[in-house]
């Protein structure tokens, strides 16, 4: 039985590499044997293959990185958002709008087979107001 946790020989592209749960999904990528391209507003801390640095409120910036990690990519980790302390356009842009761009851009690059995960906080949910619904 081969090892289903491998990502031995396989290529991926992570967003929110910083801090937190992506600079912890970028570690185990890394040690699991991945070809890690990482990108996020702020330098990476982990010895990935490649770090750019992105904005999730510009698309643009999205399109750069993208452009600049290039090739296509066996799996997207998007684990980049912004908690509710900042103001709440800010956190809609980068929480639902950026990560959608980011993920839209890379679709064409997913090789048969890939995979998207993505990980969030309750932060892109309450700045869009959902949260009222919830707590009833």
């Amino acid at each position: 039985m081969s090892d289903l946790l491998s990502y031995k020989g396989k290529r991926v592209a992570i967003v929110g590499c910083f801090s937190g749960m992506g600079e912890a999904c970028a570690r185990t990528l890394v040690a699991l044997g991945a070809e890690v391209h990482g990108a996020d507003i702020k330098p990476s801390p982990v010895s990935l293959a490649s770090f750019t640095q992105v904005d999730l409120k510009d698309w643009e910036s999205i399109n750069r990185a993208v452009d600049s990690i290039g090739g296509e990519i066996d799996a997207l980790f998007n684990c980049a958002g912004l908690p509710q302390t900042f103001p709440p356009a800010d956190v809609l842009s980068v929480n639902f709008l950026g990560i959608r761009h980011w993920t839209e851009q890379w679709l064409p690059r997913l090789r048969r087979d890939g995979a998207i995960a993505t990980i969030s906080s309750l932060g892109a949910w309450d700045s869009c107001g959902a949260s009222r619904y919830s707590r009833r």
